[in-house]
């Protein structure tokens, strides 16, 4: 650590395996904006599938997002963190499919059936906008500008639920890896790698800094990680550290959008990780 203090100390052994061996297994990128690729293909996601199509692994990308023209899935969500995963939604969203791409913005308010919408993201041929107001399903196929500059109307062909997490089953109000895995990703067998690419937003926004917090975001970890081996035992599982790449709180955060943080929070994390799951 930054005391010079080791951590963890094991050995490994290397295994050299054909890639044809490893070519075709099904992999989950599950994460935040960094695994995120839906605004272009220079994601982290996309690096990965190029790294192992170098080495001629052609891998199974599962996941119910859009990842631009590669053709890749995901499941990376821009401002997610770990809590986010493991607890029910809070805010229910819906996919609305467009022919064309409107001009619209995150400050732009529509309406459909009584309802009210503000955008939450753009796909590469949907709208994901979040329910501010009503209780009332979409009806028709037009939303209609009650606030902002975007345009006065937008068409769409047709809508989903895209509820805010994915791995949450709003049926039996439970995190549900199998449910995901099945049911949204259309995957029959067992997922064989998780990769997870999370730790910036749980130290970030209007989280606090005790132990108290350090306790929740750590037992977040966990419970996403159980949640994928109860469905899939055999699943490895890679846990990204997340970077501390500034000096200070007011830097880091600065460097992601926020205005405060503490670098420490995801150092904490990230020792929890190297305990916990290298051991």
């Amino acid at each position: 650590d930054q005391f010079n203090n080791l951590l963890v100390e094991k050995v490994a052994t290397l295994h050299v395996v054909d890639a044809t061996a490893v070519s075709g297994k099904s992999i989950l990128m599950l994460g935040d904006s960094w695994t995120d690729i839906n605004s272009g293909d220079k994601g982290y996601t996309s690096y990965v599938d190029k790294a192992l199509k170098e080495m001629g692994i052609t891998m199974n990308f599962i996941g119910t997002r859009d990842a631009g023209t590669s053709g890749l899935k995901h499941e990376g969500i821009g401002g997610y963190s770990y809590i986010t995963f493991v607890n029910a939604p809070s805010t229910v969203r819906f996919k609305f499919f467009v022919d064309d791409m409107p001009s619209i913005s995150s400050d732009d308010i529509y309406s459909n059936n009584g309802s009210t919408y503000k955008l939450f993201e753009k796909g590469s041929n949907y709208l994901t906008m979040s329910r501010q107001s009503g209780s009332t399903e979409p009806s028709g196929n037009t939303l209609t500008r009650t606030s902002g500059t975007g345009d006065e109307t937008i068409t769409f062909t047709s809508w989903t639920v895209g509820g805010s997490n994915p791995l949450w089953n709003t049926v039996t109000n439970k995190l549900d890896f199998t449910h995901y895995r099945q049911d949204l990703c259309g995957l029959s067998t067992k997922l064989d790698i998780c990769n997870i690419q999370l730790g910036v937003n749980d130290s970030m926004g209007s989280l606090k800094i005790t132990k108290a917090d350090w306790a929740t975001t750590l037992s977040a970890v966990t419970t996403l990680v159980d949640a994928i081996l109860a469905d899939s035992p055999n699943c490895k599982i890679i846990i990204n550290l997340a970077g501390l790449d500034c000096p200070s709180p007011t830097g880091w955060a600065s460097l992601h959008g926020f205005g405060s943080s503490d670098p420490k929070r995801n150092y904490q994390i990230n020792n929890y990780y190297l305990r916990i799951y290298i051991n």
